[in-house]
């Protein structure tokens, strides 16, 4: 993830990391105009802080883009329209605090370049880790989908599935995966960090397990027919992925339960939207690629999921980890 482009809710971001192996927190290597960070941020042991590998050309490139976004009639709607204000403020006050900036920005109060610019920042450093990026507003994968739609090529640059949707398309999510739903919100930010980092570590097979799912998931939507059994095909496919969710959610709650940890009998009939889903959608349907993606971190598969992916890699599958996705799923 990056700072100032798609910031996560507490239980959001704690739901999404015991699903990977590692997570990078994208800062301004060097800042000036009286802007820092708390050393509780380079101490946590949530995420490792990572700087983007840059040299002066690169910086130019990326903010030469950022500019070019910005001019786009349709580009500079979005950030307007969906992005709040407040987080337009930060985004503007980062980018000029960034020292790496000083020439380019000169205290620019254009929010949408600024905003443009972490996005740019955040695609670049993806291509150059090979890391897939996640993001925790919507407004974030809104304006990470547009910039793919039109620009295919950054498909052919990142290891992951983030492509662009025809905008006629619907993007269906899948009921896929684990989702933790057992644990309420205020249960995971009130939890002491090294209990969720012993539950990862103890239950490795089980979380592999789930991603190893996500990507099957993926990989049977890709074969679905575009014809008229698609409809049909779906919703098996969708019941199939009900199913081994609920199983693995049970083998999850055991697992916590196992911990010696008590779970709030409230919690687990609170909890009954997904906290979580996986959403695919297969080459040749209504012409297009599409897939729906909530990005802002960067993390690293486990051995088992990149082994599956290289030997089960479909051209055109697409995987998304969606937060708070009760009111995408159909």
């Amino acid at each position: 993830m990056i700072d100032g482009f798609g910031w996560f809710e507490a239980a959001d971001y704690r739901r999404s990391w015991l699903f990977f192996d590692e997570v990078h927190y994208i800062l301004p290597k060097d800042t000036i105009n009286k802007f820092g960070y708390s050393l509780q941020i380079y101490r946590s042991n949530e995420f490792s802080i990572s700087y983007m590998l840059e040299d002066p050309e690169h910086t130019r490139e990326l903010w030469s883009q950022a500019l070019r976004n910005a001019e786009n009639h349709t580009f500079r709607s979005l950030v307007l329209n969906k992005v709040p204000p407040e987080d337009l403020t930060y985004a503007c006050r980062l980018v000029n605090a960034d020292a790496n900036l000083i020439e380019l920005a000169k205290n620019s109060a254009d929010t949408v370049v600024a905003i443009s610019y972490l996005l740019e920042k955040l695609l670049a450093y993806s291509k150059q880790t090979g890391c897939l990026p996640i993001v925790g507003r919507r407004y974030a994968h809104e304006l990470l989908i547009h910039r793919i739609a039109t620009n295919p090529e950054i498909q052919d640059d990142l290891d992951v599935g983030l492509t662009s949707p025809e905008q006629s398309v619907a993007v269906p999510a899948f009921a896929a995966g684990l989702s933790l739903s057992f644990l309420s919100d205020q249960q995971l930010e009130l939890a002491d960090f090294s209990i969720l980092r012993q539950f990862k570590t103890t239950n490795r097979p089980l979380l592999e397990k789930h991603q190893l799912h996500i990507l099957e998931v993926a990989q049977r939507f890709n074969e679905l027919p575009a014809g008229r059994d698609y409809q049909n095909e779906l919703r098996l496919l969708r019941t199939d992925a009900m199913k081994k969710r609920i199983e693995m959610e049970e083998q999850a709650m055991e697992a916590w339960s196992g911990m010696g940890i008590a779970l709030a009998k409230k919690a687990i009939e609170s909890s009954t939207f997904l906290k979580t889903a996986v959403a695919v959608l297969s080459s040749g349907f209504s012409g297009g690629i599409a897939g729906a993606t909530m990005t802002g971190m960067r993390v690293v598969a486990s051995e088992a999921v990149t082994s599956y992916a290289k030997h089960h890699k479909a051209e055109t599958s697409v995987i998304a980890y969606l937060f708070q996705a009760e009111n995408l799923l159909s």
